[in-house]
């Protein structure tokens, strides 16, 4: 953990703190300035709040619940008619009871809540929420960095290629599955994170064409991989954002691919990202059933960031899930995230789903994963992204294959 007087570097930011009490918004407000963040608006309720959200946009909210005039909880319904909708932070002495509440809440209303602040404030929780912010991508949609062109060029090209992380479980750490995560290899520019090209992407419509140049690369990846050495049936999950999972072509455009690349499904698992929400429900369930009549395997990505993750769970017959790192990161020290843990792990459990823990980057919380009973974790304490090229070689090194 770096002091809390080390600036994080995470690039200009607006915060929008709200709080009714003048000293509350004072100290949070010099907080934030000590780890970086200059563009900081203040609110002294829920309707001053949304005057402002309604004027321009904010990467992010940290607001109390028990205000006079309009309270956070009733801001949040409000907030779900707004058109951008910034991440949010809850920051008050409500009950734990209270405060699962207000999770619940935000739930409903499908807002993105990933996390709360104690009182009195703690800089060494602000520094760890804060940088979990930093690693989420916008919530809203961003201006494309890059031309149309350049995008279909570089898929065309074969430049945009997928990373695989680790997944293993929590207690004999012996590897079980990777996550496929696109990177750009770009001419002159170097390796890009998705951050940087993903909204573009979006923006042209081309994420789709993104998703099968990722699928099939995996596939070409894992025959060669498994020429190398025995894979014992590890798994790859692949993420598919929620337009494409409405897709009624879906699942039959799956399947005719692996079956002509000469993949079983079962090894594959296809992750409905939280970062838009389902628009067709219905054609969402569908896809669904089929694929997993297919042999596929479903899983819901970022549960726990605040957005529909539950709601999916209730209405997708999925197989798995996969708890966001906005919850995992440091719940070992953080009694609220440990109870939300607790109880989306045994939701989860009751329906015979497996849980994937990601974020995890800390000896205390895998240590903590494995005592709530997660299947598998993934994180940095296992190992951080790597090229295709170095996965055979990073199993062999952990005695496996």
């Amino acid at each position: 953990m770096e002091p809390a007087s080390v600036k994080l570097g995470v690039g200009p930011m607006r915060v929008l703190v709200v709080d009714d009490h003048d000293l509350q918004r004072f100290a949070l407000k010099q907080a934030l300035r000590e780890i970086g963040i200059e563009s900081i608006d203040e609110a002294q309720d829920g309707r001053a709040a949304l005057d402002l959200l309604v004027q321009r946009r904010y990467d992010l909210m940290i607001s109390d619940l028990n205000m006079p005039g309009m309270d956070g909880v009733l801001l949040l319904r409000h907030l779900a008619l707004l058109p951008h909708v910034p991440h949010i932070v809850f920051n008050s002495t409500l009950s734990k009871d209270m405060l699962m509440g207000a999770y619940r809440v935000a739930s409903f209303y499908n807002l993105p809540v990933i996390g709360s602040l104690n009182k009195p404030l703690s800089m060494e929780q602000l520094c760890k929420l804060w940088q979990a912010v930093a690693r989420r991508p916008a919530w809203n949609s961003q201006l494309p960095g890059f031309e149309r062109s350049e995008l279909e060029l570089a898929l065309q090209r074969g430049e945009i290629v997928p990373w695989y992380q680790p997944q293993a479980d929590p207690g004999l750490l012996r590897v079980v599955g990777v996550e496929a995560l696109a990177r750009w290899n770009h001419p002159t520019r170097g390796v890009l994170e998705p951050s940087e090209f993903l909204p573009g992407l979006e923006h042209y419509g081309l994420d789709e064409s993104l998703f099968f140049a990722i699928f099939r690369a995996v596939v070409a990846d894992y025959r060669r991989w498994s020429r190398q050495l025995t894979l014992s049936g590890l798994k790859v999950s692949i993420n598919l954002t929620a337009g494409q999972f409405c897709n009624p072509e879906l699942p039959a455009s799956l399947a005719a691919a692996v079956e002509e690349m000469g993949m079983a499904p079962a090894l594959l698992t296809l992750e409905l990202t939280e970062t838009q929400r389902l628009k067709n429900i219905y054609q969402a369930l569908e896809n669904a059933i089929r694929l997993r009549m297919a042999g596929f395997r479903v899983s819901l990505d970022d549960v726990g960031s605040g957005y529909n993750g539950l709601q999916y769970l209730r209405e997708l017959p999925v197989t798995a899930i996969k708890i966001d790192r906005s919850l995992v990161a440091g719940a070992a020290e953080d009694e609220v995230a440990r109870d939300i843990l607790e109880s989306t792990i045994l939701l989860a459990k009751d329906r015979n789903i497996q849980v994937v823990a990601e974020g995890v980057s800390e000896e205390a919380d895998l240590q903590l994963m494995a005592r709530l009973g997660v299947d598998y974790v993934q994180g940095y304490l296992l190992g951080w992204p790597m090229p295709a090229e170095r996965v055979p070689d990073y199993l062999r090194r952990r005695g496996q294959g």
